[in-house]
This record gives structure tokens, sequence and C-alpha cells, in this order.
């Protein structure tokens, strides 16, 4: 039963989880000589699935699953250790979140947090420093961050 669960699970089209212009600011962070890292509570073997069936894998430096933590998001380890393996700065970095535990968490460890504003459900944001509705207005924020 499990081997037939695990099947499923690995069939999955990721692809409505893509969003529109994500390339657009992994293409600016690689232009720019920025880092990239995710920082995902779920076990790496599926965050990896997701990445490499969206075709975006190779953009990221780093790949830091929550699956190595005794404590989830909102604890900012997560965050810090994605920190360490990129040899970045907090006051340098930057986290796209959606979820308030994971805003939290990245604003526990210093960093600035741009939401991806979630319309499909109430999510409470506040602790964000910025809100884009999309990821052309993320990847505005970004550039005008990337500027000062």
């Amino acid at each position: 039963m499990n081997e037939i669960a695990e099947q499923k699970y690995f069939q999955l089209d990721y692809r409505p989880l893509f969003r529109e212009k994500i390339v657009d600011i992994l293409d600016y962070a690689k232009e720019q000589g920025i880092k990239l890292a995710v920082a995902s509570s779920s076990r790496e073997e599926h965050i990896l699935e997701v990445l490499r069936a969206c075709g975006i894998r190779d953009y990221f430096d780093v790949i830091v699953s929550g699956e190595n933590f005794s404590e989830s998001k909102p604890n900012p380890a997560i965050y810090q250790a994605a920190l360490r393996s990129l040899n970045v700065a907090a006051n340098q970095a930057v986290a796209i979140e959606d979820s308030s535990y994971g805003i939290l968490a990245a604003k526990s460890a210093n960093l600035t947090v741009i939401a991806y504003e979630e319309t499909r459900m109430l999510v409470d944001q506040s602790l964000a420093d910025y809100k884009g509705k999309d990821m052309g207005e993320i990847l505005a924020l970004i550039k005008n961050l990337n500027r000062t």
C-alpha cells in the first residue's frame, strides 16, 4: 500500500503550483550574481521533485529541508542554516514567503521579507516588510531593494 501511495505522490503534476513570472525573478538573480536557496519545511525528496517538475532546480545554490530540524517554521533555524550555507549575512538576504509561519521564521532570522499575497485563503502576512500581488510586483521590489 505504501508503494502505491509513493508512486501516486511522485506522479503528481506540480506545474499548477508554478507561479507565473518566477523564472524572471530567478533569471534576474542569476544575472546579478545573487545566490538562491530554498528553505522549505517539506522533505528534501519532495522539494527536489517539485523543483525538477517545474524545471527550476538548477537555479538554486542551496536546498534546505525541514526534515533536518527538530522544529519547523516559525522557528528561524531553517533560514539561519540557509544563510550559513550561502555564506550570506541576514541583512543582505530577502525571503519570499506566503505563509504566516514562514514570514515569522524569516523575520526571526532577521531577513527582509516579501510576502506573496495569498488570495485563496485568509493568511496573516502583516509581519512582512513588503507584499506583492504577483511575481512581477515581487521582481520590481527585489530590483528596488538591490539598488540600495
